[in-house]
């Protein structure tokens, strides 16, 4: 059994995670994923930031209210955001509650409707890419 906050390694991830990490590793990013004390897989803290958001304050909107704000109005690309969420510890059934749309958009799965199985996924393409680096009220 692991520890506490001890480091996952991504292949120890449920397969419930397979889209998710795709796209983090299409977004070019590396986290670490942990178990927190009540047994949550999360991403890890990077503690400075998890700080900031939580201590601005803007006209009684917590910090992310602020973002996704600014990020609707295009100020910020899709991994901007991703990248926000894995350095604030997000944990990963809840990264993927915001991000699934954007997650299914990008790695375009497709499913038959009648199995339940993949027909195809893009993978890393100029499409992809640009989607990713794309400002997030762009993609949907």
């Amino acid at each position: 059994m692991k520890k506490i906050d001890e480091k996952i390694n991504e292949s120890d991830l449920p397969d419930d995670y397979d889209d998710l990490v795709e796209f983090i590793k299409l977004c070019k990013i590396i986290p670490t994923y942990i178990m927190d004390k009540d047994r949550v897989l999360r991403f890890k803290t990077n503690s400075p930031i998890r700080y900031l958001l939580d201590h601005h304050k803007n006209t009684n909107k917590d910090g992310l209210n602020v973002v996704w704000e600014n990020a609707y109005d295009n100020d910020y690309t899709v991994k901007e955001m991703v990248e926000l969420y894995i350095h604030i510890g997000y944990s990963l059934g809840g990264f993927y509650e915001i991000f699934g749309n954007i997650i299914d958009t990008i790695l375009r799965i497709r499913y038959d409707s009648r199995t339940g199985d993949f027909i195809d996924k893009l993978g890393e393409t100029e499409e992809t890419i640009k989607l990713i680096n794309s400002p997030i009220g762009d993609v949907k």
